[in-house]
Formats: structure tokens, C-alpha cells, sequence
């Protein structure tokens, strides 16, 4: 599959049990600390943080046990990396190009920056090689994520 419109991967992400053990062994390891906002919660209990990695970072999400999610549904399986992301300029473009391809490809809206959401199209790890690809709708994407300044 080529993903016109992508030229590099931007984060890589992982799905932990426990977002705070996941936070202090990366810190152990690689001296890695989290964005200024530090760790996140949604309104459903769901845990997410950044760990800036030059030019890229790692997304550790904990899923909530309240609401049933494709993060829930990854945890089953175990914890770890179950996403590559790219942004897509022309997310429309690449979304009809997919599907006229016969690629299957799922579709939500983002909403984990308040303000500013944007579209995600996911690709099923049955048909990646075991792993999710997740192609994030760039024009919308706070500029922080985008020139990965936190």
C-alpha cells in the first residue's frame, strides 16, 4: 500500500494497562518525559499521553473500563504498539483512494484535543501485517502535534 501524501510516519502507538507504570519505564529506560500536559483523561475515564521522541513521539493510551472501544478490544489481546500514524494532506483523497482499491478502512472523528477534531481513517492490522494504520485528517490537527512541539 503506498500513502500518497505522507512522507514520514509521525507517532507510533501503544495501548498500556497501566498508563503510570507505562510513563516511569520509558522514563527509566530512555530518560523520556511526558508533554507539558502530562496525562490526560477523557470524559469516559480513557488515560492518553505523549512521549516527545525527536521529530516523532510514542501515544500510550489506558483504556477506560466504563465504555467499550477498539482500545478496549486491543488490550484484550495485551498490551503494546498497535498503531502506526501518518497525516494525510488531502485525507478525502486518500480515504476514496483506499476504498476504491478494496482496502477496508474504518472511519471516526478524533476528539482527543478539545477543539479541534478531525477525522481518523483506520486500516484493520488483518490486512497491515498485524498492525493498526491509523491516517489523520492533517489540516486539522492542532499545529503543536503537527510540528511536535509540547
Amino acid at each position: 500500500m503506498i500513502i500518497s501524501g505522507a512522507d514520514k510516519i509521525d507517532h507510533i502507538g501503544m495501548v498500556v494497562s497501566d498508563i503510570e507504570k507505562a510513563v516511569a519505564l520509558y522514563s527509566n529506560m530512555f530518560g523520556l518525559t511526558p508533554w507539558e500536559k502530562g496525562i490526560q483523561e477523557s470524559e469516559t475515564g480513557q488515560k492518553m499521553v505523549i512521549l516527545p521522541l525527536q521529530g516523532t513521539f510514542l501515544e500510550l493510551i489506558e483504556p477506560s473500563h466504563r465504555v467499550e472501544n477498539r482500545f478496549n478490544e486491543m488490550l484484550k489481546q495485551g498490551e503494546g504498539v498497535y498503531w502506526i500514524c501518518f497525516h494525510v494532506d488531502d485525507y478525502d483523497t486518500k480515504f476514496n483512494e483506499l476504498k476504491e482499491k478494496g482496502i477496508p478502512v474504518e472511519e471516526m472523528v478524533a476528539k482527543s484535543f478539545p477543539g479541534h477534531e478531525f477525522r481518523v481513517a483506520w486500516v484493520p492490522p488483518k490486512y497491515t501485517h498485524g498492525v493498526w494504520i491509523e491516517l489523520a485528517e492533517k489540516a486539522h490537527i492542532p499545529q503543536f502535534l503537527i510540528d511536535h512541539t509540547f
